[in-house]
């Protein structure tokens, strides 16, 4: 298809400096999709490892924290893969058309069409030509372009409101009460924020054309319509939001994003579940939901585990087969669970360092890690073919791959018989039982061979 020259423009009316170009867009689109849909796709692992290395290390507010800017940060990823693969895909099926308006530039030929009168007048009416498609689908194309960006904005303009209230937040705890009481005052500037915003735009619209502007009210309107404008997504998104809602229906602009918003949530929750095993969707009605007990569970041995995959929870050893004199034994530190259980377990035993930013941690004495290792190992139970296994020795290290903290010790296994051996560790659950306050446990069965 030849390229059309520029139309002439009137001297009267507002245009862009660009206006060329816009009757090329597709050439842009086509390079920006194809390069973002290679570089993103790339993400979604690396922020699936961030997550689970960076909130199996922190508890309370911190944990909280990072699981909200985790998720957002995958909703702007998985959001942007979203509109660039629809992009690409309907650019696909336009150039499709163009090709084909190349080769048949008279489109349908009606004659030609063995359909009866009825049929011929009902596709008449209701199929477009295709020069009409190739049009039509090269509008909708930039109209994902656009809609998409809008939608990412916006998620990247609650990212930044939701870190400014967190810190607003704890600031008014550290004034008024305490640090713990920090997301109740999150949420107090939340609702605060958001119920002024639409106060104030519904108080512009129903009474702001009887207000004049030299006035008290009048001034303070103005005043707090800027203030709303200032904190809404409209300084980032305006210029799109309001071309589109003043060409389309705003139900339905508002509808499409809040369809899309909510469909990619749950989405990327979705997936969550699906890779904790939580959602299966297949016909494996004998195979056990959870092989931590009931088979040879891969996150058990380290040898076997997905390049990438933290495993901030399971216990583990090198694999289900061992050469060597000594079985590997790695317990995580969950700070969730052992935080808590360490302070009551161990009183004796200091803190090292306060949760949170720190720089430079100091470094405890030999002793006291050894102490503080033993006491956290000392919160599992340990046997191995149905004994307890004493005096074993634990010292802190850090997984190279994964980044998982926890305790390690060496199990001897030169008195083994060859043959399938079976360790049982018993973890401490975050639950308690409601009948003798005593915290759940988790059961890990880890076969081996020798």
């Amino acid at each position: 298809m030849e390229d059309e020259k520029p139309p002439e423009l009137d001297a009267s009316k507002p245009h862009s400096r660009f206006s060329g170009m816009h009757l090329r867009t597709y050439e842009m689109e086509l390079l920006v999709s194809g390069a973002v849909v290679f570089a993103l796709v790339q993400l979604p692992p690396h922020l699936r490892h961030l997550f689970d290395s960076t909130v199996g290390q922190m508890s309370g507010t911190l944990r909280m924290t990072a699981v909200v800017g985790v998720m957002y940060a995958s909703l702007v990823v998985y959001a942007l893969i979203a509109f660039f693969v629809l992009h690409l895909a309907t650019r696909a099926f336009w150039i499709g058309l163009v090709g084909l308006e190349s080769v048949f530039p008279e489109g349908i030929r009606w004659d030609r069409l063995p359909l009866g009168p009825f049929a011929q007048r009902l596709y008449r009416e209701r199929t477009a030509g295709i020069k009409t498609q190739v049009e039509r689908l090269d509008d909708v194309c930039s109209l994902i372009f656009s809609f998409g960006f809008m939608v990412v904005l916006t998620f990247l303009y609650s990212v930044i409101m939701i870190l400014a209230c967190s810190l607003l937040g704890l600031g008014l705890a550290f004034l008024l009460a305490d640090v713990r009481s920090a997301p109740r005052f999150f949420w107090i500037v939340v609702i605060l924020l958001a119920s002024a915003q639409v106060l104030i735009q519904l108080f512009d619209k129903h009474f702001g054309r009887r207000l004049r502007e030299d006035s008290i009210p009048g001034r303070l309107l103005r005043g707090l319509t800027r203030i709303a404008y200032a904190v809404s997504p409209m300084r980032w998104v305006g210029s799109i939001q309001l071309t589109l809602q003043s060409n389309f229906s705003s139900s339905r602009l508002s509808a499409a994003m809040l369809i899309f918003m909510f469909g990619l949530i749950f989405f990327v929750f979705g997936g969550v579940l699906a890779r904790r095993g939580v959602i299966t969707f297949d016909s494996l009605v004998y195979f056990p939901g959870d092989l931590r007990e009931a088979g040879l569970d891969p996150a058990h041995y380290r040898n076997q585990r997905v390049p990438g995959v933290v495993e901030p929870r399971n216990p583990s050893i090198q694999g289900d087969v061992i050469d060597g004199a000594y079985l590997k034994l790695f317990l995580p530190y969950y700070p969730r669970r052992h935080n808590s259980l360490m302070a009551e377990q161990c009183p004796e035993i200091s803190p090292f360092r306060s949760a949170g930013l720190v720089f430079d941690p100091e470094t405890p004495e030999p002793a006291a890690a050894s102490a503080a290792a033993n006491c956290l190992a000392f919160l599992h139970e340990i046997s191995l073919d149905g004994a307890s296994i004493a005096g074993l020795r634990f010292d802190f290290t850090r997984e190279a791959e994964s980044g998982v903290t926890g305790v390690v010790a060496y199990i001897p296994t030169r008195n083994l018989e060859q043959g399938r051996h079976e360790l049982v560790v018993i973890c401490p659950g975050k639950a308690k039982d409601s009948e003798d306050g005593t915290p759940a446990t988790i059961r890990h069965v880890i076969p081996f061979w020798l």
